[in-house]
């Protein structure tokens, strides 16, 4: 469940909705069995948004709730982790894909070559490596 104070900075949006019916109508149109899923995906998403739109640390965040397991091959996270940075990134990815499997794909491939062109950089690479865990393939 979407805690008040995510609630508040949400929007209001699918976190707020009162009508349980609904909700699950939503998350079924998204290929989602059960609503607290897709809840747990938004919370996630809403947390990274925050923080790059106040400025905050985001290579070593992590988040405070596990998140869920994403049903997707490509996106789905490989590790025990689900709540480092590599796991809120492919979030994002599997959720624009949902979207746009264009869209998805373009900021796949920008973020590889980030990572790639980082890799002249000893001290960010071990921060990609050990932080991070960019692991997308």
């Amino acid at each position: 469940m979407c805690s008040k104070s995510e609630t508040l900075r949400s929007g209001k949006f699918y976190c707020n909705l009162k009508n349980l019916e609904l909700k699950k109508k939503i998350a079924e149109v998204y290929g989602f069995p059960d609503y607290k899923i897709l809840e747990n995906f938004f919370t996630a998403i809403i947390r990274i948004r925050n923080i790059c739109s106040h400025n905050g640390v985001l290579y070593d965040f992590n988040q405070p709730v596990n998140i869920g397991k994403i049903p997707h091959k490509r996106y789905g996270v490989k590790t025990r982790n689900n709540n480092n940075l590599n796991a809120s990134m492919k979030l994002i990815l599997f959720i624009l894909s949902k979207i746009s499997v264009n869209r998805a794909e373009e900021m796949e491939q920008k973020l590889i070559k980030l990572f790639a062109d980082l890799d002249c950089c000893e001290e960010v690479q071990r921060v990609i490596e050990q932080k991070i865990n960019f692991d997308i393939s």
